[in-house]
């Protein structure tokens, strides 16, 4: 695991990249994902991690999707409620940092 300042340069490195491939002030710095989101997608006994995905949404914004792993590595479309199948709902920064 990398330490602080070896995170603080690769989220540097990461934006300056961005930056050169023409981002400019759309460059997204973070997703934010609560605490009780995350947990309900860990809840179930037979979940053992979180995979984390890239996309792109219908606005053509980075998004994040985080699907609940099972111990065999399988991805879960894990149900948290009768409208959500995967957790996508991140906050990004900016604007929200």
């Amino acid at each position: 695991m990398p330490n602080e300042k070896t995170a603080e340069d690769w989220r540097k490195k990461y934006e300056a990249h961005e930056i050169a491939r023409g981002c400019g002030n759309r460059v997204i710095k973070a997703h934010f994902f609560g605490k009780k989101l995350i947990k309900k997608l860990l809840e179930p006994d037979h979940v053992m991690g979180i995979r984390i995905y890239h996309g792109l949404n219908d606005d053509e914004e980075k998004v994040l999707l985080l699907y609940a792993v099972d111990e065999d590595g399988n991805d879960l479309v894990q149900t948290i409620s009768p409208e959500v199948n995967i957790l996508d709902f991140g906050w990004r920064c900016p604007p929200y940092c």
